[in-house]
């Protein structure tokens, strides 16, 4: 019941809730931080071996982090409590506080939850954005599918405005935050959901957001996905094509009704980001500014928070997880996809990676829970 409970929170209704100043407080995370304190007080604090590893992999970028933080400040706050709760909190509560509960039994759950949750939010996100094509407005549910504070302000404000048309954002209020999300679990979702036309309706969804960055996430995920699959050669490519050839046919529905020109398909202004390369002229080991949130193109925008030493901690904590997972002597094929999810939001957050938004790394840290647990699995199955 719990378990369900915070994936109805977090996957199906992320947004829900009221703000404290401009500090976000959601039922989700609010649901979540209760769940790690009671299992914290059912019992005494034993990790995982992986998970232990997984917290050591991190533990450079937090010290670095830290250090940044004392010396040269804080400018906004909610970033920097944002900061603290997707990369001190939360991989303490997934890594070592939940995976001693998660056995297969929990697996299978919170995966059936997955299964439906992506659905619903794809099939909800493509009513409402022929609700809103239809009456012009947005279909709000305050405290629900946005919160109490952000009513009205789903239009230009959350940059979900592509002109005549407005962005897919189901219950996530923004387009790239919802493709982001849903990118990330589209690999394990289209295992477990064996019905093809619901994964087409996820995949829909995804090109609905009008987004550059998904569609190319989506592209790159129709490569990857094959290249993991223990199948010939010929299998492999015709797949390939096969789906690469409806996606093709999805661009070419949704380029008759919405035709994008050229300048908007192939930005050289890379979305109002070509800016945030001006980081690459004032490179230092270890920045000297005041800690202000991070870019849309992540790397760039850990580079300006944390240096290039923080860069090279953040990307060993991030990849840390998929390179113990690729040692491990076996793995399954929802473990495998897992994997995927982590290494396609690594890939597209060198163009949007939302890092502080809610709930991308909520999402980011339970996948690598669940990597961690496919361990124990395993394990239990050789003995």
């Amino acid at each position: 019941m719990v378990i369900g409970l915070l994936i109805l929170l977090l996957l199906c209704f992320p947004k829900g809730g009221i703000k404290y100043h401009s500090l976000p407080m959601t039922w989700g995370y609010l649901c979540l931080c209760i769940v790690f304190a009671v299992c914290l007080l059912i019992r005494p604090l034993v990790m995982e071996r992986q998970a232990i590893y997984c917290l050591l992999g991190l533990l450079p970028f937090q010290i670095i982090s830290g250090i940044t933080f004392c010396v040269s400040g804080i400018l906004y706050a909610a970033d920097a409590f944002s900061y603290i709760m997707h990369f001190v909190l939360i991989p303490l509560g997934c890594l070592g506080i939940l995976p001693r509960y998660i056995h297969t039994s929990t697996r299978e759950y919170i995966f059936k939850g997955i299964r439906r949750g992506v659905f619903f939010i794809a099939l909800y996100g493509i009513f409402l954005f022929g609700y809103k094509i239809v009456t012009g407005s947005f279909l709000e549910i305050p405290f629900l599918t946005v919160n109490y504070h952000d009513l009205h302000q789903l239009g230009e404000s959350k940059c979900n405005d592509r002109g005549v048309f407005f962005k897919l954002i189901s219950t996530y209020n923004n387009g790239n935050l919802y493709g982001i999300c849903v990118l990330m679990l589209l690999p394990l979702y289209s295992v477990l959901e064996k019905t093809i036309w619901k994964v087409w309706v996820v995949k829909g969804s995804l090109l609905l957001t009008l987004s550059r960055t998904i569609w190319l996430g989506l592209i790159a995920y129709e490569f990857l996905k094959k290249l993991v699959v223990k199948e010939g050669m010929f299998a492999k490519s015709s797949k390939i094509l096969m789906s690469l050839g409806g996606i093709a046919l999805g661009f070419t529905i949704l380029l008759h009704y919405i035709p994008f020109p050229s300048e908007f398909l192939f930005d050289r202004f890379l979305g109002n980001r070509i800016g945030q390369l001006e980081v690459l002229k004032h490179i230092e080991w270890f920045s000297s500014e005041p800690f202000r949130g991070v870019y849309e193109v992540v790397y760039l925008g850990i580079l300006f928070s944390f240096g290039i030493v923080g860069l090279v901690a953040f990307l060993l904590a991030m990849l840390f997880p998929l390179g113990l997972y690729a040692l491990q002597p076996t793995s399954s094929v929802e473990g495998t996809h897992i994997a995927l999810g982590l290494f396609l939001y690594l890939l597209v957050a060198c163009s949007d990676g939302a890092l502080l938004l809610l709930p991308v790394m909520c999402f980011y840290w339970c996948l690598v829970m669940l990597l961690v647990t496919e361990e124990k699995k395993t394990q239990i199955i050789d003995n």
